[in-house]
């Protein structure tokens, strides 16, 4: 087991969570139909309506991605290392699973995280060492550390 005080960049953090990359898909999305409209001069059923639903969503996006980018860094800074190894990883469109066991002081733990579909996630093959950051008070609670490193170290 190893201490590392590891601290994931914002971007890092959105190319590789899920719910954070949804979060930034979610805003572009909305402004982007908003200013296609806004641009051709095409006619919206109730402009006001979705002006008010682009506004109120994107706060919302805004307040999940950031409740993610604190709580993923949160994690790293109080977490602690240790190795485990990749059992499984499945992708379907934008989203994976990686499938991980990692051994604590004799005990195995099995987990599966939910990830965006990119290079970096892509590039972990079934049995791969991984390094794992894991709660030292609730040690069933972890991420893999590699797919947020600047580079993958086996």
């Amino acid at each position: 087991m190893e201490k590392k005080r590891f601290q994931p960049g914002f971007w890092r953090i959105v190319d590789n969570d899920y719910i954070a990359t949804f979060s930034i898909y979610t805003i572009g999305t909305l402004w982007a139909v908003y200013l296609i409209f806004k641009v051709f001069a095409l006619e919206f059923r109730d402009e006001s309506f979705y002006l008010i639903l682009s506004v109120v969503l994107t706060v919302v996006g805004i307040i999940v991605l950031a409740w993610r980018y604190w709580t993923i860094r949160l994690f790293f800074e109080r977490g602690e290392r240790t190795r485990g190894r990749l059992i499984k990883s499945d992708f379907f469109r934008s989203t994976g699973w990686l499938e991980y066991e990692y051994t604590l002081k004799g005990k195995r733990y099995h987990r599966k995280e939910t990830v965006h579909r990119n290079p970096r996630t892509r590039a972990l093959k079934e049995g791969d060492l991984l390094w794992v950051v894991f709660d030292p008070q609730r040690p069933e609670r972890a991420m893999v550390a590699d797919i947020y490193e600047e580079s993958l170290k086996k």
